[in-house]
């Protein structure tokens, strides 16, 4: 039993000293490091079948010392029990024991509920920041995306303010190509015509 209670004292320090690095002042990162490198190690499928048995037999050692403490605390007061001296100091020094045993495995039990909360909220932080962290990224790049379209839309609203503007000058070159037609067969009519009246007076003279 005494080696028992001092494997349990040492995963109760092994316990506050985790407890004790979690809480000093250092960066989130540091934490995060901190509970995904327990993770690493005891996140196995061993380690945590190990440990569910240790959370097990701890839980049995404190129920174990809960009834021990009570049965003990009723024999040193009741009025038939322990009469010699030395009956009751050795009834004390039980109680005491069972006592020490509810203390230790209370604590551990505590700390190695803390510790499991603690690293699978840490784990949950992480999982959603990486999850926020590609959401983000995927809204960048959405917004570089739109962005391009943007400026591709306002290069194409510029080549169709060109190609109006060209069509606009087509449009007027094609007007005045027609009025210089229209000219050209005017003045060749009037000429043709002058020609024609020329000819006749010639023939008049003859």
């Amino acid at each position: 039993m005494d080696f028992i209670m001092i494997s349990i004292f040492i995963l109760l320090m092994v316990e506050m000293l985790i407890c004790t690095v979690a809480m000093l002042p250092i960066s989130m990162a540091t934490r995060k490091s901190l509970f995904t490198g327990l993770n690493k190690v005891f996140g196995g499928k061993t380690p945590v079948i190990v440990f569910r048995v240790i959370f097990v037999i701890l839980l049995g050692i404190f129920g174990d010392a809960i009834i021990n403490s009570s049965k003990y605390d009723r024999k040193i007061h009741d009025p038939e029990g322990a009469t010699t001296q030395s009956e009751k100091n050795n009834l004390y020094l039980m109680l005491f024991r069972y006592q020490r045993n509810i203390y230790l495995t209370g604590f551990t039990l505590y700390l190695f509920f803390l510790i499991y909360r603690a690293q699978s909220i840490v784990l949950e932080l992480t999982s959603v920041e990486t999850k926020s962290n590609a959401v983000i990224k995927q809204a960048e790049n959405n917004k570089s995306q739109t962005e391009r379209l943007i400026k591709s839309n306002s290069e194409l609203e510029e080549e169709v303010k060109t190609l109006r503007k060209k069509e606009k000058e087509f449009i007027a070159m094609k007007s005045q190509a027609e009025n210089t037609s229209k000219e050209y067969l005017k003045l060749k009519k009037e000429y043709d015509a002058l020609l024609g009246t020329k000819t006749k007076g010639q023939k008049k003279d003859d």
